[in-house]
């Protein structure tokens, strides 16, 4: 009787550790938001440069960052300048002359060592 005792016993523990495993190891997601601070001429293209902006600083560092254009008359969006943020946000990428009809900037998801998700941002702007 002292063995069904133990092993029911056994069994409840397992399932209520069944249960609050995957509710411990959630992961969270968090938001990332993109800022174009201003942007210059030098030469024949201009440099645009801002900063992203998170909750979490890990977020904000080495994120890929790319910069898109729609040609002026064109259907699809072309990939002009790539880069990396910095350790504290700060990016910067170059943006060749030419007439183009609309821009956008994404920054690439990222998952941390802990497992939580830095979401991808977007932020589409014109000149």
């Amino acid at each position: 009787m002292l063995w069904k005792t133990q092993a029911l016993v056994a069994i409840a523990t397992l399932a209520a550790l069944a249960a609050v495993a995957p509710a411990a190891s959630g992961r969270a997601t968090i938001e990332t938001e993109i800022d174009m601070t201003a942007a210059y001429a030098s030469g024949d293209h201009l440099i645009a440069f801002g900063h992203l902006f998170s909750e979490k600083r890990k977020c904000e560092a080495g994120r890929s960052m790319t910069l898109l254009v729609l040609p002026q008359g064109g259907s699809k969006f072309k990939k002009v300048d790539a880069d990396r943020s910095s350790g504290k946000g700060i990016w910067a990428l170059k943006l060749p002359g030419g007439p183009y009809d609309d821009h956008r900037l994404r920054a690439s998801r990222k998952k941390l060592r802990n497992g939580d998700v830095c979401q991808a941002a977007k932020l589409g702007f014109n000149f």
